[in-house]
């Protein structure tokens, strides 16, 4: 016997705010959301990368610090603008060191579920660098960066950073 079960496919994901931009990061991956404090900020040595823009403490550790809108967009953003809130990121690739990272974000990220019919409209977004996806959503466009390469580009400029040291 047979049955013919219609499984919905959905991913929850986090829909967080940057100053310029939109991104979708799977709730899964959301390891915390802080809000911003000073005391907890390590400001970037000046030789570091332009989109890391330090450590943030978190758990008694030091997890580097991203702006994702001078990595993806190549444009620097006035860190006095906003910081009202850090997202600690699980990293992808690197679960079993329990490796983490945190991204500057503009507010509280807002729970959304992408189902089956805006999964199939996401576009693959071949001519940005950083961005794996994009999805329009109303007429906000959200993007899904490509996570490995971020992380590689982070753990890279980790490892340059403490060779150098």
């Amino acid at each position: 016997m047979s049955s013919s079960h219609t499984q919905d496919i959905s991913v929850s994901v986090l829909l967080i705010s940057l100053f310029s931009k939109e991104i979708l990061v799977p709730k899964a991956m959301v390891a915390d959301i802080l809000s911003w404090d000073d005391e907890l900020y390590l400001p970037a040595r000046e030789h570091a990368k332009d989109w890391k823009i330090g450590n943030y403490l978190w758990k008694d550790k030091q997890v580097p610090l991203i702006c994702i809108e001078t990595l993806v967009d190549d444009k620097s953003v006035d860190a006095k603008m906003y910081k009202p809130k850090v997202a600690i990121i699980k990293s992808v690739q690197h679960i079993s060191d329990d490796r983490h990272y945190a991204i500057r974000c503009d507010g509280f990220p807002r729970p959304l579920i992408l189902g089956e019919q805006s999964l199939n409209n996401l576009a693959i977004e071949l001519d940005q660098d950083w961005v794996n996806y994009a999805i329009n959503i109303g007429s906000r466009e959200l993007e899904i960066l490509d996570f490995v390469q971020l992380e590689n580009a982070i753990w890279a400029s980790q490892e340059a950073y403490s060779h150098s040291a």
